[in-house]
């Protein structure tokens, strides 16, 4: 699921910085609806994990890097409406890892690898079935 998770992200984050406003839209929905489908593969799994980030939250909204905040926001809310329309089927929540020392997030950031997995983890294999439709950082529900 990872891969297409960020796969869907890349889509949007694509779009966001070349496309006009109302084709950027068009597309987004687009790319949501097939992550769905895809992501309805995954449905005997019975949890769905995606991998967002705090950037991505409409309650703390800043400035700056606009297509990754866009493609993340954008997850937030495929992850929100699957949680509504598979409640009771399928658990589907977001994560937040948090600033990791990886590729992306470079030498600098504040947490290792392991750390934020962690969340990621909890919500895979430990959080009960009925924590759905939820945003986490450190196994604490999160603003949206």
């Amino acid at each position: 699921m990872r891969g297409t998770e960020a796969q869907a992200s890349v889509l949007i984050a694509d779009l966001a910085v070349r496309q006009p406003t109302e084709r950027l839209l068009a597309r987004a929905l687009e790319a949501a609806c097939h992550h769905r489908l895809l992501e309805l593969d995954f449905a005997r799994a019975h949890k769905a994990v995606k991998d967002s980030s705090g950037m991505g939250q409409l309650s703390d909204m800043e400035g700056g890097y606009a297509a990754y905040r866009i493609s993340k926001t954008a997850l937030n809310a495929v992850t929100a409406i699957l949680a509504a329309e598979l409640r009771g089927a399928v658990a589907v929540n977001a994560v937040c890892p948090g600033w990791v020392k990886t590729d992306m997030g470079g030498k600098n950031a504040e947490r290792e690898v392991s750390q934020g997995a962690a969340g990621a983890v909890w919500l895979a294999l430990d959080a009960p079935q009925d924590f759905t439709g939820n945003f986490t950082r450190d196994g604490k529900v999160i603003p949206w």
